[in-house]
């Protein structure tokens, strides 16, 4: 490829290490996010850009294969610090969907941004008409049930039945449109000493973040006079049954144990009721 120049000494390193591969092994260009280069021996997919360099196969991933422009590969001599030396390149345009996960939840899938949306949550439908207009998007597509955005990530859930692989590409593709948003969007319960304020501060430390793990969270609603605490459990979490059991036992005890004779148990509200 015009775009590309081999070294002499990288191509006769890269021949020595293909000598010693399967016949089906190419060479992979690696482009981080950072815009820094790397390569590795590994087999082509069918999404890839493929292309010889000096009677060497070659991929990258098709959407990077404007990021060849200029690179120059090469093979720096240096003893126990010898190795690949990948300059130049067109830098990469930045990602805001790093990668999808699956959760405990088979119905929700986990979307990991490049940037914090702020640490307040929320749940979004299709009728909530005050909802970001990207994320109006993506509640649009067929067989997409609800949206929920908290910190780096947007998980969103499916109607049982609807295959994940299209719907994947879809949500990630409208997703990464997103746009850092400027001011603050952090859930806050103060620094005061009420109950509520206390609780809500345990939950943001100790609780929240084990959750947030699997694509979901927990919101505190209130704190009845004999000591009841009422959540909702929101994103992967609000449907997802081994969620329910996890907070019915290790939450409540937790809490009753940080608020001895202040809590009395544990109440989860139905998140469409909410």
């Amino acid at each position: 490829m015009s775009d590309v120049r081999l070294t002499d000494l990288a191509k006769q390193k890269l021949d020595e290490y293909l000598s010693e591969e399967p016949s089906s092994t190419v060479v992979r260009i690696l482009v981080e996010n950072d815009g820094r280069f790397g390569l590795s021996l590994d087999e082509a997919a069918d999404d890839d850009f493929a292309f010889e360099l000096e009677g060497i196969a070659c991929v990258i991933e098709a959407a990077q294969e404007p990021c060849l422009e200029g690179l120059r590969i090469d093979y720096l001599d240096q003893g126990a610090a010898s190795g690949f030396s990948l300059t130049g390149g067109r830098p990469p345009k930045p990602k805001t969907v790093l990668r999808h996960e699956d959760t405990p939840n088979p119905d929700a899938r986990k979307f990991i941004l490049a940037f914090s949306l702020g640490s307040a949550s929320k749940t979004w439908t299709a009728e909530d008409e005050d909802a970001p207009s990207l994320f109006k998007e993506v509640l649009a597509l067929e067989g997409v049930e609800s949206l929920f955005q908290l910190s780096t990530f947007v998980t969103v859930t499916r109607t049982k039945g609807t295959p994940w692989p299209d719907l994947t590409e879809q949500v990630t593709a409208i997703l990464s449109r997103l746009v850092k948003p400027t001011g603050s969007m952090d859930k806050s319960y103060g620094d005061g000493d009420s109950l509520f304020e206390r609780v809500g501060r345990f939950i943001i430390t100790d609780v929240a973040p084990f959750l947030q793990q699997d694509g979901g969270d927990i919101d505190l609603l209130a704190i009845d006079d004999e000591g009841w605490v009422s959540v909702r459990l929101v994103g992967a979490c609000g449907t997802c049954p081994s969620s329910v059991a996890t907070l019915r036992g290790g939450v409540e005890r937790r809490l009753k144990e940080s608020f001895p004779n202040e809590i009395l148990g544990l109440k989860l509200e139905d998140p469409a009721a909410v």
